[in-house]
């Protein structure tokens, strides 16, 4: 179920050990290996977990859902889990995984959550550390794994609505800007929201609201339409 022009990002908490994980689930246009089935999830998920692709994940496995991932402690995945229920514009979730089970079977029968990204960016106490393609050696038996909807979802749709994507087109990631809207707080989580732009004519950007309403999950149509100006 494609669909979605907006992602959130919440204020990660500054006094905890705390993992955000950023999952992009096909691939790039400009990285991509002739090696492997670029339209097949599952064959893009190998090819991540066994090291061929480490890039951005826009404009491949369209038809099929990606999602951006979240992973922290378990004593912090109650107050995560009221703040998507509380924001699910910007926090559509999909799946959330048990403590320490890194697999999350009602999104993919073959899905593990350590290896499956091709990057993950790591904080540590609310700050950012580094980008790695392999968790393994970091994942702890408390780790609670989030799945929200991504924006990417919806491109095989307003493609095939004859919408050019400027930055699949260039081979790049979708611009995102941070926002002064706020979140709905909830425990340790708040911030403003995030979002992605894709720049249309006016008859295109109506056209877009008109795809991306019918995918919720991957939040649906876009919060705001206009001139940059």
């Amino acid at each position: 179920d494609p669909g979605a022009v907006v992602d959130g990002t919440p204020q990660w908490p500054q006094d905890c050990e705390c993992y955000l994980v950023d999952l992009l689930m096909a691939l790039s246009h400009a990285t991509v290996s002739p090696s492997f089935n670029r339209n097949d999830p599952r064959a893009v998920r190998r090819a991540v977990r066994t090291g061929v692709h480490a890039g951005h994940t826009a404009g491949l496995a369209r038809g099929y859902v990606q999602g951006n991932v979240c992973i922290l402690p378990r004593e912090y995945a109650d107050d995560f889990f009221v703040y998507c229920q509380r924001n699910p514009k910007p926090c559509p979730l999909l799946a959330a995984s048990d403590p320490g089970y890194p697999y999350l079977p009602t999104l993919a029968d073959d899905l593990d959550i350590r290896t499956d990204v091709p990057r993950y960016r790591v904080f540590r106490d609310g700050e950012y550390v580094e980008d790695v393609t392999d968790i393994r050696d970091l994942w702890r038996d408390d780790f609670v794994a989030f799945v929200l909807g991504c924006s990417f979802s919806f491109e095989e749709a307003l493609m095939e609505a004859g919408l050019p994507l400027r930055y699949v087109e260039q081979g790049r990631n979708v611009p995102m800007y941070l926002t002064n809207i706020d979140t709905a707080p909830a425990g340790h989580f708040h911030g403003k929201m995030v979002v992605s732009m894709r720049p249309f004519t006016p008859a295109d950007a109506i056209r877009a609201i008109q795809i991306t309403t019918r995918f919720p999950t991957v939040h649906g149509a876009p919060i705001h339409i206009g001139k940059p100006e």
